[in-house]
């Protein structure tokens, strides 16, 4: 028999029942409250990219050797000397990362209206 002073506890892989304190399940609610407490009071500021790029959203992200991101390149006329530059394509301006539902990326060059931005970092 079960006194007032403590709690059934059934465990579901094999049916037993343990009696435990009331004291100890107090103890550990109040204890898991805490942790989650903490937990959602350390969100995450917004990211930023440094001053000298932008936030973008884009559609395809690869180097100028990437069949799609060379094409690209060609029809625009730009000349990228460094093979290894990241190169974003068809890309808009976003305020938060979450937003973005291709690739999220801060890029250095977005003058060329959304078609290409060069000189990109993934944030993924």
């Amino acid at each position: 028999m079960i006194s007032s002073e403590t709690t059934a506890l059934v465990d579901s892989t094999d049916a037993t029942t343990t009696a435990v304190p009331t004291t100890e399940i107090t103890s550990m609610a109040e204890s898991s409250t805490e942790v989650t407490a903490a937990a959602t009071s350390t969100a995450a500021p917004p990211f930023q990219c440094p001053a000298s790029s932008a936030l973008q959203c884009c559609q395809t992200v690869g180097t100028p050797n990437t069949p799609l991101i060379g094409l690209l390149l060609g029809l625009l006329g730009i000349v990228v000397q460094d093979s290894n530059t990241l190169i974003g394509g068809t890309c808009s301006s976003i305020t938060n990362v979450g937003s973005c539902t291709f690739t999220p990326v801060c890029c250095v060059d977005n003058s060329h209206g959304g078609l290409a931005a060069i000189g990109c970092t993934r944030l993924s």
